[in-house]
């Protein structure tokens, strides 16, 4: 990543020796750093904040991340971290707990996870849905219907196709003439002919009265 981003060689012994011994020293001036800003800053808890965890590998074990962020100052407050198979409504109050008992709490926004809301009412706070998730899961819904009705238009197009190659190919045997048909084979093309084209003038009619349901189905949606 660094030789395509910066063009630079870092061999891999450097890079262990970083994360063995210098990692954790620069992690924690960088906090310093950023204390000192919120200080510098004099930002104060909002009320109201973002929740939301995450599942990385760490040394071969999933581990469940979770994090609180202040929705209006962006300040991203101490995560939590526990093996992802131990991860259950007790480890998200204990975080809630270790981050919202000292600070002002009014409103955690989040997904659509069922268990938020119960937690969320045992802070006495408002749980306000992510816009984000709401539109995906709109989304969800909206797109199978949508791709429903577009694998009908497309099956009755092709349908459609189909017919019409068929009565093509009895056009080219059948010879039209004026009177009864008295040659059965010439009848039975006549008789194939008008079925078909009675099939087609059947699909024009259900596509036509397709179109305008999908229209207020749309218009629903």
């Amino acid at each position: 990543m660094f030789e395509a981003l910066f063009d630079i060689h870092l061999p891999k012994s450097t890079l262990f020796y970083h994360e063995n011994n210098t990692a954790d020293s620069y992690l924690e001036e960088k906090e310093k750093q950023v204390e000192q800003l919120v200080e510098k800053e004099n930002l104060k808890d909002s009320g109201t904040y973002h929740y939301d965890e995450q599942f990385p590998s760490q040394n071969g074990e999933y581990m469940s991340q979770l994090m609180i962020i202040d929705a209006n100052t962006q300040y991203p407050y101490e995560d939590f971290l526990e093996y992802a198979t131990l991860f259950d409504t007790e480890i998200i109050e204990k975080y809630f707990h270790q981050i919202l008992d000292d600070i002002p709490h009014e409103i955690m926004i989040t997904d659509g996870y069922s268990a938020y809301p119960s937690i969320i009412e045992e802070f006495n706070m408002i749980q306000q849905r992510c816009v984000f998730h709401m539109m995906y899961n709109v989304g969800m819904e909206v797109y199978p219907v949508i791709r429903r009705i577009t694998r009908k238009k497309n099956g009755k197009y092709h349908k459609l196709e189909e017919i019409n190659e068929k009565i093509h190919k009895k056009l080219e045997k059948y010879k039209p003439h004026m009177g009864p048909i008295t040659d059965k084979k010439q009848k039975k093309l006549h008789d194939d002919i008008k079925t078909l084209e009675k099939e087609i003038k059947n699909i024009k009619k259900t596509n036509k009265s397709q179109q305008k349901t999908d229209q207020r189905t749309k218009q629903l949606l």
